[in-house]
């Protein structure tokens, strides 16, 4: 039995039920969307912890955000870290642009899908999608890096140290 790949004409896959009490395909592009974000807001926690900082609502942006502030003195010694290297590559990146901007368009209740013919959904779900993909690898770049901050923590101190003086 010989297995070939054919091309077939686009179908709507919203007229396409899975076997999951009616949910579509789109809810779990949605519910993926939802954890990355939610992902990046506890990476966030972990680097507050990590840095000291006062914040009182913290979100990965609120971190960053406070990083980059010109009352922060001790930004200079954070921006050349590693963990805040990544971070400043994650938020300036398409993926995480992308998705940030369809995180706020789901929780407005402003899903462009819905009001699209179906060969842009498509395209749409495809861009989301990898927007997720990439993400993820960023947040295992960021992981690997925060880890490896935590194990040699002691040295991060030493260079706060050397750098204040």
């Amino acid at each position: 039995m010989s297995r070939t790949a054919m091309l077939q004409s686009y179908q709507d896959r919203d007229k396409h039920w899975v076997r999951f009490n009616g949910m579509n395909y789109r809810y779990f592009i949605h519910s993926a969307l939802i954890r990355m974000y939610s992902v990046y807001d506890k990476l966030g926690m972990i680097l507050q912890d990590l840095f000291e900082l006062e914040l009182g609502d913290v979100t990965f942006e609120s971190v960053l955000q406070s990083f980059h502030d010109p009352k922060n003195e001790d930004y200079r010694s954070y921006s050349s870290l590693p963990p805040v290297k990544k971070c400043n590559y994650i938020v300036s990146s398409v993926a995480y642009k992308q998705l940030y901007s369809s995180r706020q368009d789901f929780f407005h209740l402003l899903v462009k899908q819905d009001f699209m013919g179906g060969d842009y959904k498509e395209v749409m779900d495809y861009e989301l999608m990898i927007a997720i993909i990439e993400n993820s690898k960023m947040i295992y770049d960021l992981i690997e890096s925060l880890d490896t901050a935590l194990t040699h923590f002691h040295r991060i101190g030493e260079y706060h140290l050397n750098t204040k003086g």
